[in-house]
This record gives structure tokens, sequence and C-alpha cells, in this order.
């Protein structure tokens, strides 16, 4: 029998006899530091008394902690990642660097095969996706650059860019450095041929809206007109735009016709993350696409005979692309170590992806008997205007799912993180505030049912909402996050640890041997 199945034996020392319930507070980092804090200036007795009474520690959330560059601040894949695998999971970013840094990424057959597919065809080459630094969990400047070395070293004649600015995990007005970067690296016969924000290009959230006006801007060339990128990026910022937010623009170089994505021609989307891709790939590899996604939109265009290859993989309704670097679904996760246990997911749909796929180790459907709860979030373009988003339902969910006896309940609470990307300082305040309003409750359910509360966070965000010379920052960091253990026994200490403390912590607390493939540790140990 696997070591995942194994059942410990019961002991005297059982941290509690009910449930453990583990909210992930999304984005909700720990700093010392009052400038920009929104979590030090919220109003959050209920934390606060939790905090001061029960055990507590800091865990580390980024750079190799979880999978990552060193350096480079965590984010929300990888800390669900390491969160539900009980060890650091090394990152697509890191693999694809090496190829990259060896000099084998332009000999990857996915890439390969693209670049033959044009030439047979005569036909053009796009390059799509975000364009960002190398702070993004979602894309990294260097791929792109890799991307168009690539195409440059094999002379392919026609080479499109489309690019989806970014503005959150970057600075909000950061795009024209990038671009005039990127732009260095091109060569006459390569063109970018839409630019427009990821609000539009990167909805999750089944916002069809917005994947019609990206889609149509790149297939149709409708939408917002400019002579040159930099022209669009400027434009946008005079209609009062941040990068974000940049309506699909199409580049005509002084009036000349839009390049679009057609019949015959092949793709290399070079986003790494699939939640924030799916939605946008599927219109253009999904034969039967309004059939299989309710209330999607009507295509007006769909290209025959289109190679289309992908950085990662994005699951198996993304049965068209071809996958530069395939996915390995983890074994020995918690969601596979507790098979033996009830347990129960729960998330409003922005962070659905990451409470399930990303936790469980990359799996699209429960596997091991586990049950999900989505909450449909918030439709809207000014999220900031909502800071309690549906953090009431999800806390009603966790409630319900204690009082149901499950033996173990996670839920993500989005707060935090998404309102924190906005960069608005009260707003962000007022999100916090919305995370402690069902806290006390929380607890108190779960103190009845003999169980143990756990909190913590997948990474930083809105304890850090100004930059060194005060300015709106919206990006992610590099501090520590939260650990918090409430239960009826106090004889034990914290240790300070990582993410991946969390699952061995948890598999303790419900008398569950840790396999061998996790290489956390158990904190109360």
């Amino acid at each position: 029998m696997s070591p995942c199945y194994k059942q410990a034996p019961k002991a005297k020392g059982k941290l509690c006899r009910g449930p453990v319930v583990l909210l992930i507070w999304d984005g909700f980092g720990y700093s010392k530091n009052k400038a920009g804090n929104a979590v030090m200036a919220a109003k959050m007795p209920n934390w606060h008394h939790l905090w001061g009474n029960h055990l507590h520690t800091l865990l580390k959330a980024d750079g190799p902690a979880v999978g990552l560059p060193v350096g480079e601040t965590g984010n929300s894949e990888a800390g669900h990642s390491t969160l539900g695998a009980g060890r650091p999971v090394v990152s697509d970013k890191v693999k694809i660097n090496k190829t990259i840094s060896k000099k084998i990424f332009e000999d990857n057959p996915a890439f390969t095969q693209a670049a033959l597919h044009v030439l047979r065809r005569n036909s053009t080459l796009h390059l799509i996706g975000m364009l960002t630094n190398h702070q993004s969990g979602h894309a990294d400047f260097g791929h792109i650059l890799a991307s168009v070395e690539f195409a440059k070293r094999l002379k392919l004649p026609k080479v499109a860019l489309h690019l989806f600015t970014d503005g959150r995990d970057t600075a909000p007005y950061h795009a024209s450095k990038l671009l005039l970067e990127l732009e260095r690296h091109l060569t006459p016969n390569m063109r970018i041929a839409t630019i427009m924000g990821r609000f539009y290009a990167m909805d999750r959230d089944r916002n069809w809206k917005r994947t019609e006006l990206a889609y149509n801007c790149m297939c149709l060339g409708q939408g917002v007109v400019a002579e040159t990128p930099i022209q669009a990026i400027e434009q946008a910022y005079a209609r009062g735009e941040s990068d974000e937010f940049m309506l699909p623009t199409v580049i005509t170089y002084d009036s000349q016709k839009p390049v679009t994505v057609n019949h015959h021609d092949a793709v290399i989307f070079w986003n790494l993350r699939s939640d924030r891709a799916r939605q946008m790939v599927k219109p253009f590899i999904q034969k039967e696409f309004a059939r299989r996604n309710k209330h999607a939109f009507t295509r007006q265009k769909f290209c025959q005979d289109m190679y289309f290859a992908t950085m990662t993989e994005f699951g198996k309704q993304i049965d068209g692309a071809v996958p530069a670097f395939p996915h390995h679904e983890l074994s020995c996760t918690l969601v596979e170590a507790l098979r033996s246990k009830r347990q129960i997911y729960i998330a409003e749909s922005e962070k659905y992806s990451q409470v399930t796929y990303f936790f469980n180790g990359g799996y699209d459907t429960p596997k091991f008997d586990e049950e999900r709860v989505r909450i449909q979030s918030i439709r809207t373009a000014a999220l900031e205007k909502h800071p309690r988003m549906k953090a009431p339902e999800v806390a009603k969910a966790v409630i319900s799912a204690v009082k149901k006896k499950y033996d173990f309940v996670c839920a993500n609470f989005a707060n935090a993180d998404m309102i924190g990307h906005t960069g608005d300082f009260e707003a962000t305040v007022k999100a916090c505030e919305a995370l402690d309003e069902p806290l006390g409750k929380i607890w108190q359910a779960v103190k009845q049912a003999n169980g143990c509360l756990m909190i913590t966070a997948d990474h930083g965000n809105a304890e850090q909402l100004f930059g060194a010379h005060g300015e709106r920052d919206t990006q992610h960091n590099p501090n520590p996050v939260p650990f918090l253990i409430c239960c009826a026994s106090k004889d034990k200490k914290l240790k300070v640890g990582t993410l991946a403390d969390v699952a061995p912590t948890i598999l303790a607390a419900l008398c569950v041997s840790q396999p061998d493939e996790m290489k956390g540790r158990n904190l109360l140990s």
C-alpha cells in the first residue's frame, strides 16, 4: 500500500477530536511596516484575539521555498501547490528557464513543429501572451525573448506578436518600458499586431464579453486603432486606462492592413498558468466552442488548419493545443493522503482553481472523492467597490461543512489579494475587515465541533500597497505569511517554517501519517 494511504495509529496527543479547518486568506501577508499596510490598518478584533491567544508563527512564501527562482515573489499557483503538496513544487518557470540557459529551448518539438507548419504553408507565426517582467507567475519576459529568438534563428518570414499588458504583477503603468525593451529584439519581419490589457485577454471567471473583444481584436482586427504600439499605450493612458485595463487595440503602422490570426497560421502562446489562459485559448482551438462553453459568444471566425502550441499544459478541455512543457500530476498530496477522510474545498470562482487544481496537484475533477463548492464571484470591472466580495457566502459554506462533520475543510478567501491588486488602500482595508467579520462565527462552529482552525495565506500583497516612493503598489511581495492554529491544545510551540509545512501539520492534527514524498515538517512536533 502507498504511504499516502496509510493511517497512523490514534495517539493520546491528538490535537483535536473534530475537524481541521484551513482558511487560506489569499494575499494576506505579514509586515511590520505601517506605510501602505492595509492589514495593520484594518480593524480585525477576531483575528487579533485569536493571534494573541493561540499558537502562531510566520511562513516563508516566496522563491525556492515555493518552487520559484531565487528572488521571485510568491504567487497563487506556487503558494497553493506548495500548501497542497507539502513540499516545494518546482515551477514550470524554473524548468523553462533551465532550457533557455542550456540553449535547448529552441529545440522543443512543440516549437519546431509550429515553425514547420508556417514554413510549409507560407503563413504567419503568432506569438501571444502577457507582456510582463520576471516576477509574474503568469508569464516571464525572458520567455518572450526566447520565443522571439527562436523565430529569428529559424528565419521565419512572417511573425506577429499579440501582447497582453499587465499592470497587476507589475506597476500599473509599466508597459511602455517593457515594450521598448522588447522592440529592441524584433527584426523588420516581426510586427506587434495587437495590444490589450489582461483584463480582457486573461479573464478566468466566464466574463465572455471580455474574451470576445480580445479574440475579435486578434482574429478579426476589430478594436481601437493605433499607428504604433507605443501610441496605443499613450492613448490608453489618455483615456484613463492603466495597463491592466487597456482596450483591445489593433496596430496599423501607417494605415496598413491589420495582421490577424488566420487559417493555416501557427500560434505559440507563452503564458504559463492555466487559470488565466484557458478561457482565452478555447475559442482558438475548440471546434464546438459555443456548445462546450455555456453562455459563451458566437465566433465570427474559426481558423482552420491552425497549429496551436502552449508553453505549459492547460488541462483536458484544451485538447487541441500542444504543450511544450507537459504537466505531470503530483502524487501523495494532502488531498490524496486524506482520501479516507471526508474533505471539502470551498472558494469563490475567482480563486476556485487555486483551491482545487493547484492545491490538489493538477487535476481538473475530483479524484479522491473530495467535494468542491464554487461560489460565483461578483462580475465587475471595479472590484474595489465590492471589498467584501463573496466572503460571507464562503464563510457560510465553511460553517455548514463543519456542522456536516467533514474531517477536513479548506476554503480560500480572495479578498485581500483581489482588492490588493487594485492598489486602492481604503478598499483593501475594508477587504481585510471583511475577512474578520465572519471569523468569530467560524471559530465558534469549529470550537463547538471540538475541531482545529488553521489560518494562513499563499503570498503577501495587502500588507504592502505603497512602493518605495509612495506610489501605488499592486504587486505581490516577498513578505512572509502568518500561520495560526486555534485548538484546545495549547501546550505546544510552533516553529518558524514555510508553506510546505502546513500539510504535514494538518496530517498530524488528524493523526494521518505523512507520506515520504512530503518534505515539509510538522510544525507541532
